[in-house]
């Protein structure tokens, strides 16, 4: 409230302004606060000498009567500028707009507010209202790809009691506007959180993130971010028609099993068919370097793989599971012993086959016989056997002579 006037000799009787006006007001209303009391002093004018004969204020101008002043008791009135001087407001944003309120406060609105402020809650509660300071963040936090990722804005994001949302949500629906996302290392990043995280707490959308690798490698098939993509989409082709693309061109079955012989190559195709993202070193390191997108959630891997195969005088196995009964079949499962869909489960012929961990490698041959020498074997003890019933025969037939002659 301005100082009282004590006399209209005192010479404020109409007096004018003491400063340059400075309320003119533009831009976009976006942030009102709270009430507030004026800042610093309110340029006002007396009009006190003027009311005393006629009992009303003289705020001609469309002024605001700002507060009412006593020369002898009676009468005597102020005006302020209206709107408000700029210098009466908070000086906390980019300031829009500045109305009185009919109890000497006033209202003001910015169209931003500075980060130094936003995130100071003591500032923020004095100007603001909760669902305003909720606003003004969020509004701020997913303005673009910069903002999202300063430290404010994750921790105020992932407060999901008061942000109302999350980083991984708002993160996924920037990156999906943004055409260059791919390049973008927290693009992909946040894709990748995504997919690995199964827990019930999980944020964000993993059919949108689905749906944004599909479309980009769809139409980037070259680009090596997809190589994960490539062998999940083109399976086996990838040994034929679709070769030369990134992951398809340097996809194994494991070098393990590689290592038995290249008749194992024709096995290849068919376990890729069935299970391509496990037979893929680009998609398991998808889920922890962010260089490859990931197109799916990952699987459990590594699977158990059996196949009939008898000849392991070239491989190379180390602590593998091998079973030298062949069974005239291919069957795989996943790491808990499920049979994967579309292979055989039971054998055509033979009993089920006893595992064993093989050794170390070593030069020496291998001691699993071949069906050949198993003939071989076989037909030298029948025909001991038969040598040995004949020796005998010829035996007793002597001893049974000899007594005949006593």
């Amino acid at each position: 409230m301005p100082n009282t006037i004590c006399t209209a000799a005192a010479g404020y009787c109409g007096s004018g302004y003491s400063r340059t006006a400075n309320n003119s007001y533009s831009g976009a209303t976006t942030y009102t606060t709270i009430d507030q009391n004026p800042v610093g002093s309110v340029d006002t004018r007396d009009t006190g000498c003027y009311v005393c004969s006629s009992g009303s204020a003289d705020c001609s101008r469309g002024e605001k009567e700002y507060g009412v002043l006593s020369c002898d008791g009676s009468c005597g009135r102020v005006c302020a500028r209206n709107p408000p001087d700029k210098e009466n407001c908070p000086n906390i944003g980019t300031l829009t707009k500045a109305v009185w309120n009919s109890n000497n406060t006033l209202k003001c609105s910015y169209s931003d507010i500075d980060t130094s402020v936003m995130f100071d809650d003591s500032q923020m509660t004095r100007y603001f209202d909760s669902p305003t300071i909720k606003t003004i963040r969020n509004d701020y936090c997913t303005a673009d790809q910069t903002n999202i990722e300063t430290d404010d804005c994750k921790t105020w994001l992932d407060d999901t009691a008061e942000s109302g949302t999350n980083y991984n949500d708002q993160k996924m629906a920037l990156c999906n506007e943004d055409p260059n996302w791919p390049n973008e290392q927290t693009c992909r990043s946040v894709i990748q959180s995504i997919l690995t995280d199964t827990s019930v707490n999980a944020r964000g959308n993993a059919t949108t993130a689905i749906n944004m690798v599909q479309e980009f490698c769809d139409e980037n098939p070259t680009n090596s971010k997809c190589a994960c993509y490539n062998v999940t989409k083109h399976g086996s082709n990838c040994f034929t028609t679709e070769s030369s693309l990134p992951g398809c061109s340097d996809l194994i079955l494991g070098e393990e099993y590689n290592s038995l012989s290249t008749k194992l190559n024709e096995f290849q195709a068919k376990i890729v068919a069935r299970q391509p993202f496990c037979m893929s070193n680009k998609c398991s390191s998808a889920s922890t370097n962010t260089n490859v997108l990931l197109p799916t959630r990952p699987l459990t891997c590594p699977i158990a793989i059996n196949v009939c195969y008898q000849d392991y005088s070239d491989a190379n196995l180390i602590n593998s599971q091998v079973s030298s009964s062949c069974q005239n079949m291919m069957n795989i499962v996943d790491s808990a012993g499920n049979p994967i869909s579309g292979f055989p489960t039971t054998p055509s012929s033979g009993s089920p086959p006893s595992s064993q961990t093989s050794p170390s490698p070593s030069p020496s041959p291998s001691p699993f016989l071949s069906s050949k020498t198993a003939v071989f074997i076989s037909i030298g003890i029948f025909v001991f056997f038969m040598i040995l019933l004949f020796s005998l025969l010829i035996v007793a037939s002597s001893e049974d002579g000899g007594n005949g002659k006593n």
